[in-house]
């Protein structure tokens, strides 16, 4: 069994803090813009749930680092029947960084149409006309 020391636990709350206020900040700016009209209400959601999952995804990451010790590792292993058959074992914090990497991309890629889509759909403004 692992044990934590008090720093390790103190670090990861303070990382843990951080990225919970950064998040709140996100939610404030994306509820913003859905206030204003100015994004859809599915984008809005689409964005603030990637951005909630992202979060708990790094938080556990971190904890899985900071309290438990398990940084990440990809090891081989050699089990099956017989011994014949190989695999991988990806480490817990591995997967969680993996999982939240996957959903920062999803958050980054649903903003990116929605910027798309908006340049696309506004009225062309003529420049130097009275």
């Amino acid at each position: 069994m692992k044990t934590s020391n008090p720093v390790q636990q103190s670090s990861f709350w303070s990382s843990a803090t951080v990225l919970v206020l950064a998040l709140l900040v996100l939610v404030f700016a994306i509820g913003h813009t859905a206030a204003q009209q100015q994004m859809p209400p599915l984008t809005a959601a689409l964005l603030v749930f990637f951005a909630l999952t992202a979060v708990v995804f790094l938080i556990g990451f971190l904890r899985a680092c900071l309290i438990d010790g398990e940084w990440p590792s990809v090891e081989g292993h050699w089990g099956g029947l017989g011994g014949g058959a190989t695999g991988w074992r990806l480490s817990p914090s591995l997967i969680w960084l993996l999982g939240s990497a996957l959903l920062l991309f999803h958050l980054v890629r649903v903003h990116q149409i929605w910027l798309l889509d908006r340049t696309r759909l506004a009225p062309a403004t003529s420049v130097g006309l009275p």
